[in-house]
């Protein structure tokens, strides 16, 4: 197995992740959803076979400890994650009322 198909994760490995990074954040698992019958599994098998040499250069855990870095770096805030720039369909429907009008 390549070392990349280690890097299959749950909702819940990301959640612990974020609880490290940020620990005044507030993480809730609700189980409303149910059992979740798609597999997101990755199999990275494939890439490493056409490309030998390939490395992956992140893995969870120094991704978004990158990704925190550079949030805090640039002051990225609650109103900014909340803002139409980075909700693809408030983005949409700004740009469909701007058509509209």
């Amino acid at each position: 197995m390549s070392a990349g198909n280690q890097e299959n994760y749950q909702v819940r490995d990301i959640g612990d992740q974020v609880q490290r990074l940020i620990p005044t954040a507030k993480i809730v698992y609700t189980g409303e959803v149910g059992t979740d019958p798609r597999n997101y599994r990755v199999n990275f098998d494939k890439l490493f076979r056409l490309l030998p040499e390939f490395r992956l250069q992140y893995n969870l855990i120094s991704g978004m400890e990158e990704l925190h870095r550079n949030m805090v770096k640039h002051d990225f805030g609650k109103k900014d994650f909340e803002s139409d720039q980075f909700v693809r369909l408030r983005t949409l429907k700004s740009r469909f009322d701007l058509l509209s009008t």
